[in-house]
């Protein structure tokens, strides 16, 4: 049986979707997570400079490095089988995580000026953000999912993503340090995010919590 380490910083961020599909598939693995301090030393010993990055070594003792938190997220779910069954339910798991994850980049506000970045902020939440979850409504299927019953990888891109919307939100509102608290989970539900995925994936979201 192969063993897994996965290195990330003290985050979700990148590195969460592949910390639940171990979770959820029952895997053994190795959470290193590096402070920005240690990082600093440790950079040069890794491909391309960045992280996460997922180290798998197989019986024979032979280790693997993975790159590229896109990478990881596919291996693994191939691998644990969260992928969905046959070519057409992976294609449509991929197309719709990146929809996600184009969606969520229009948070993303190269903005020194801070009063200028929360109006910002704020037009991008209520212009690109909330059309492109608009749009996402329209493919979940009656049972509730995406594509399948069994969580697939896109169940995991879409409460992460989630998240990110609501602890911008809540910075642009002015109203919070940014930590996505119950509170701000409720308020935004106007989106239209209460799907049977998303109800399920926020009560495991414990699983890998923040110190």
């Amino acid at each position: 049986m192969p063993s897994y380490k996965l290195y990330y910083f003290n985050s979700r961020g990148r590195a969460e979707i592949a910390r639940w599909l171990f979770k959820l598939s029952g895997k053994e693995f190795e959470d290193i997570r590096y402070t920005q301090e240690e990082w600093l030393t440790k950079k040069a010993d890794f491909p391309f400079r960045q992280l996460p990055v997922l180290e798998v070594t197989d019986d024979k003792g032979k280790t693997t490095i993975i790159p590229q938190s896109g990478a990881i997220t596919r291996y693994l779910g191939r691998e644990f089988g969260f992928c969905g069954k046959g070519n057409l339910e992976m294609a449509r798991a991929e197309f719709l995580s990146e929809h996600m994850m184009d969606t969520v980049m229009a948070l993303f506000i190269n903005e020194e000026d801070e009063e200028k970045k929360k109006v910002l902020v704020r037009q991008a939440l209520e212009g690109p953000v909330s059309e492109g979850l608009k749009l996402l409504e329209d493919y979940v299927l009656d049972c509730g999912y995406f594509v399948s019953e069994k969580m697939d990888r896109l169940l995991f891109v879409t409460p992460t993503t989630m998240e990110i919307c609501i602890v911008v939100r809540t910075i642009g509102d002015g109203k919070g340090t940014g930590e996505a608290s119950r509170g701000s989970q409720r308020q935004i539900c106007h989106w239209p995010v209460s799907l049977i995925s998303w109800r399920r994936l926020t009560r495991t979201s414990s699983i890998t919590p923040r110190n």
